[in-house]
């Protein structure tokens, strides 16, 4: 948190759970937003939203002696107000039973984003890791279709920059690109293939009996 908001990024945290608890811990030291996971129809979305906000607008556990209220220098009704209204509160729909739910979902005036999970979507659509796969796309696009007008950004996960465009032009207006994980894969594959690459050349051209 402390490097993101030395260089004027907004950080986003994706939770551990749909719980409270985890919601609250994110916001504490000081995420911009929380991205909350098992989102599986309304009920759970509106439980979410209403964890990322103080009352009368949710339930977000109120602790003025916590890093996003400086540490009990922010203790006035000015701090609650406007972190209700800055917090950016976002939700993974995971399947095609929440997606079910989106017309209500998108009722629900405090929530900003909608992330779609792409691996959980296909295989509730019966075609498992094929993200996409034209039952995927579709009902991407469709929920792209039903959030026009209400205000809300759909997102979805790309793995492949040349991708993005192609969602973009579907309607998905917040795009997640990959995970740590595969980054780090990717990028130690194509060191490994480099080098491969430089040490044949080098006994190719290495002269018979030759060191190296």
């Amino acid at each position: 948190m402390r490097a993101a908001h030395a260089h004027g990024v907004a950080p986003f945290v994706r939770v551990l759970a749909n719980r409270p608890e985890c919601i609250t811990g994110a916001l504490n030291i000081g995420a911009a937003g929380v991205l909350v996971p098992h989102v599986t129809g309304f009920e759970s979305a509106r439980a979410a939203v209403s964890a990322t906000k103080f009352g009368p607008v949710g339930t977000r556990s109120v602790c003025p002696f916590v890093r996003s209220a400086h540490y009990s220098a922010s203790k006035s009704p000015a701090y609650y107000t406007d972190a209700n209204a800055s917090v950016i509160a976002g939700v993974l729909l995971e399947g095609k039973e929440a997606l079910s739910e989106l017309h209500d979902i998108l009722q629900i005036p405090e929530l900003d984003i909608i992330l779609i999970a792409p691996y959980d979507l296909s295989q509730s659509l019966g075609v498992t890791g094929e993200t996409t796969h034209p039952r995927v796309v579709n009902a991407v696009e469709e929920a792209c279709r039903k959030a026009a007008g209400h205000g809300k950004i759909i997102g979805f996960f790309v793995e492949d920059p040349e991708r993005a465009a192609e969602w973009a032009k579907r309607g998905v207006m917040y795009l997640a690109l990959d995970v740590d994980a595969q980054i780090l894969y990717r990028a130690s594959r194509s060191m490994s293939v480099e080098l491969t690459r430089h040490l044949q050349e080098h006994y190719e051209t290495t002269p018979t009996g030759g060191r190296g």
